[in-house]
């Protein structure tokens, strides 16, 4: 394998992140957990992290230091802190391992807000050049059995949680990682339009819901696949494009 990377059990699903003329993996290989490309070339820039280091499932995110950059990336025993200009280790933060880390990791400010999976709940953490603070963790979240995604509108963290058989939308304080509500009778991942929320049920529908950190209000619903749906919708153009897990794509129009 390239870097003298090993293929994880779900091989790799962590989409490479353009940033100028650098392309950044989540590459999990010996002494290269982050590798930095030309992305014209193909040149390696260059790779850090220790050997021993496997690649996650999550994509490699830019977060801001002060006036400079890092990328932090998560490889299965945690999320580490590089500096986007040379890949100077900054920092770590450890959590506990299993073979899913399928997050991406949410900067809000200063501070990054991970969301786990198999039952470990949720962080903020305070990232600098030397450090990671934890500021809380709340580990009674939710179970996050799969795709624990959550995207910020207005003041609060709205997302997908739980197992796929039993989901959960949920709404979060993310200065406390407290719930503001929980609904747990469908979900899936979601998207932001306007002041709304967008998923695809695991059932199978794609379901509008309103940003409101009261409650969970349905705006509509459209039935689209029979069977279980993973896929988070994408929205272009005024399109939303919809996928199963059999390889099925709807797209709807979104403008009327």
């Amino acid at each position: 394998m390239i870097f003298g990377a090993n293929i994880p059990k779900w091989e790799f699903v962590g989409t490479p992140l353009v940033e100028g003329n650098v392309l950044y993996l989540n590459a999990g290989g010996k002494n290269a957990l982050v590798v930095a490309l030309d992305k014209t070339s193909g040149q390696v820039l260059w790779k850090s992290g220790e050997d021993s280091m496997e690649a996650g499932y999550s994509s490699p995110i830019i977060f801001p230091l002060g006036t400079q950059f890092g990328v932090a990336v998560f490889g299965l025993a945690g999320l580490h802190g590089y500096s986007l200009v040379d890949g100077k280790p900054l920092w770590t933060v450890k959590w506990k391992r299993n073979d899913v880390v399928t997050t991406d990791p949410l900067v809000l400010g200063n501070n990054l807000f991970l969301a786990y999976v198999f039952g470990t709940g949720c962080s903020l953490v305070k990232v600098s050049t030397s450090a990671a603070e934890e500021i809380y963790h709340n580990a009674s979240l939710a179970s996050f059995r799969g795709l624990a995604y959550f995207i910020p509108i207005g003041d609060c963290l709205y997302g997908f949680s739980g197992k796929f058989e039993s989901p959960a939308i949920v709404c979060l304080d993310p200065s406390t990682g407290d719930i503001k509500w929980k609904y747990s009778q469908d979900g899936g991942p979601v998207i932001a339009t306007r002041n709304r929320l967008l998923f695809q049920s695991v059932s199978g529908g794609l379901v509008m819901v309103e940003a409101s950190a009261v409650a969970y209000t349905e705006v509509g619903r459209i039935p689209l696949f029979t069977g279980q749906c993973w896929t988070t919708p994408s929205l272009a153009q005024g399109r939303v494009y919809c996928r199963n897990t059999e390889g099925a794509v709807e797209c709807l129009d979104f403008t009327r």
